[in-house]
C-alpha cells in the first residue's frame, strides 16, 4: 500500500545532561539534544497522521521476502519481526477485575514534563515559562526550565517518554498540568502507554481542549478517574501525538481537496489564470461531469462541516469556516453556470486556504508542566 513507499524509522533523542545550561545572569536554557545511541525497537507506522495504529500486513502461509529500497540515510538492522497487533480492551472491561480498595495511599508521584527521558524528535526540547507563578520550578527574577512541548511537540507520531519510580504498588489515577493554547477552539490528542503497552482503549485518545492558560486535567470518564495498576519499582510513561478522532475528518477533507485541485487545473486549461469575464467559456459543457463534481464537492464539504460541529459542539472554527467558504463558492458557480469563470479567483483562494488548513489540522501541540 502507499504508506510503505515512504516509511520512516524514527531516531531517539535525549538531553545531553540532566542540568540545563545557564547564562551569566543565571537564566536557564535547554540542554543540547543528542541521540540515545541505543538500539531502537519501533513499529512501521503512518507518518501523515491519518492512521494512529501501526501498519498491519496480511501474510499468507509460506515463504516471503521483505526489501528496503534506496534509504535516504544509512541505518543498521538488528532484526525484523512480524508480530500480532496489540490487543486492547475498554476500560470498563479492564477495570472489571479491579479492587479499588487498593488505591495507593503512597505520596503522589510527580513527574516534571521537562525531565523527559527520550524523545522521537530533536526539536522536542525543555522550555521555560516565567509568566505563571504556578510553574515548577519557578523564579521571580531568572528564567527556569520548567515545561516541555508546545509547538515543538505537535506532529503526529512524535513521542515523549518519561521514567518514574513507584514506591508502593496499587491503583493510581493520572493527572496533568498542561496547556493547549495554540489551536484556537481546537483539541490536541495523545496516545498513552505505560511500560510500552496501551492499558485500555481510552488511552489511545486522550483529549486536551483549548484554553489560554495552564490548567489541571484528570484523565477520566466524565467525573470518574481512570485507574492504572502499578507494581513497585521503575516504570515508563509514553505519550504519542495523534490526530485522534480528527483523523477521519482529515481523510475526508484530503479526498475533497484533491478533487477540487484537479478541477481547478481543468478550469485554467480553458480560461487561463486571468479569464475574460465577458466571455462565456461554457465550462459546464467543456469539462466532463463538471456539474456533478462541483455538486458532490459542495455537499461533501457541507456535510463534513456539520459533522465536525456536531462532534466538537462548536458552531464554528477556522477549519469549519474555510470549508463553508469553499462550499459557498462552488454553490455560486452552480447557480451561474454561464458566468462561472467570474468565481475563479475566489475558487483558487479558498482552495489554497483549505489546503493550508488541511495541513494545520494534523498539528496537535501540547505543553506539559507536570
Amino acid at each position: 500500500f502507499d504508506g510503505t513507499q515512504n516509511a520512516v524509522l524514527s531516531r531517539l533523542w535525549k538531553n545531553v545532561s540532566d542540568e540545563p545550561r545557564t547564562d551569566a545572569q543565571g537564566n536557564q536554557y535547554s540542554q543540547e539534544q543528542v541521540e540515545t545511541g541505543t538500539k531502537i525497537e519501533t513499529y512501521l507506522s503512518d507518518t501523515t497522521g491519518l492512521i494512529a495504529e501501526p501498519y498491519t500486513f496480511a501474510l499468507t502461509a509460506g515463504a516471503h521476502t521483505i526489501t528496503f529500497v534506496e534509504p535516504d540515510q544509512s541505518f543498521e538492522i538488528y532484526g525484523i519481526s512480524f508480530v500480532a497487533p496489540e490487543a486492547t480492551q475498554s476500560y470498563e472491561t479492564v477495570s472489571g477485575s479491579y479492587n479499588l480498595q487498593e488505591v495507593a495511599d503512597a505520596p503522589i508521584i510527580t513527574i516534571q514534563g521537562e525531565a523527559a527521558e527520550i524523545k522521537s524528535s530533536s526539536s522536542i526540547i525543555p522550555k521555560s515559562n516565567n509568566s505563571d507563578a504556578s510553574m515548577t520550578p519557578r523564579n521571580a527574577y531568572t528564567m527556569k526550565i520548567n515545561y516541555l512541548g508546545g509547538t515543538s511537540w505537535q506532529m503526529p507520531g512524535e513521542e515523549v517518554t518519561w521514567k518514574f519510580n513507584v514506591e508502593k504498588a496499587g491503583y493510581y489515577s493520572l493527572n496533568f498540568r498542561c496547556k493547549q493554547s495554540d489551536l484556537v477552539n481546537g483539541e490536541s490528542f495523545r496516545w498513552l502507554k505505560i511500560d510500552g503497552k496501551t492499558p485500555f482503549d481510552e488511552a489511545k485518545n486522550i483529549t486536551f481542549a483549548y484554553d489560554t492558560g495552564w490548567k489541571y486535567e484528570t484523565f477520566q470518564n466524565e467525573e470518574t478517574p481512570y485507574y492504572f495498576y502499578l507494581d513497585k519499582g521503575p516504570h515508563t510513561l509514553s505519550m504519542t501525538a495523534t490526530t485522534g478522532r480528527q483523523a477521519q475528518y482529515i481523510a475526508r477533507l484530503s479526498d475533497i481537496v484533491d478533487v477540487i485541485g484537479d478541477e481547478y487545473i481543468k478550469i485554467i486549461m480553458i480560461t487561463s489564470e486571468t479569464p475574460d469575464l465577458n466571455r462565456d467559456y461554457d465550462l459546464f459543457t467543456q469539462i466532463p461531469d463538471f456539474e456533478k463534481t462541483l455538486t458532490e464537492c459542495r455537499d461533501l464539504l457541507t456535510n463534513l462541516a456539520n459533522d465536525i460541529k456536531k462532534d466538537t459542539g462548536k458552531r464554528s472554527t477556522q477549519y469549519i469556516a474555510s470549508m463553508e467558504n469553499m462550499a459557498r463558492v462552488l454553490g455560486q458557480m452552480l447557480k451561474s453556470p454561464f458566468s462561472a469563470q467570474q468565481y475563479i479567483t475566489d475558487y483558487y483562494s479558498n482552495y489554497t486556504a483549505l489546503s493550508s488548513w488541511l495541513f494545520d489540522m494534523t498539528k496537535v501541540p501540547l505543553s506539559v508542566d507536570e
